[in-house]
């Protein structure tokens, strides 16, 4: 049996930033936001390779002592961020999902949001 738990992220009474509650050697970080004090917060968890997926706008705006960390750095194609043609109003369009996986040993710990 795997388990699951729960964690509460955002919550504003913390004066810490959320990190995540293991290290390993490598980090992947998807995520469409991103900002400089939650980007050093979760590259603290990974003492190896790192790497992000972000949104262009989102990561062009972060300073580069910010990403220097980062071994890869991708960006969400643009096609994702498209309205559908197919005539749907109400279908979601862009990267909305959010998920950090940190690799130790033969683990990986998954936080999907």
């Amino acid at each position: 049996e795997l388990p699951i738990t729960f964690h509460v992220l955002g919550r504003r009474r913390r004066r810490d930033p959320w990190r995540p509650k293991v290290t390993g050697s490598r980090i992947l970080v998807i995520a469409p936001f991103v900002n400089t004090t939650g980007i050093k917060s979760v590259a603290r968890a990974a003492y190896g390779e790192r790497i992000l997926i972000g949104g262009q706008g989102d990561l062009d705006a972060l300073h580069e002592d910010t990403l220097a960390v980062w071994d890869q750095i991708s960006t969400v194609s643009d096609m994702a961020a498209e309205e559908p043609e197919d005539g749907a109003e109400n279908r979601p369009s862009g990267l909305h999902a959010k998920m950090l996986a940190v690799e130790h040993g033969y683990d990986v710990t998954s936080y999907v949001g």
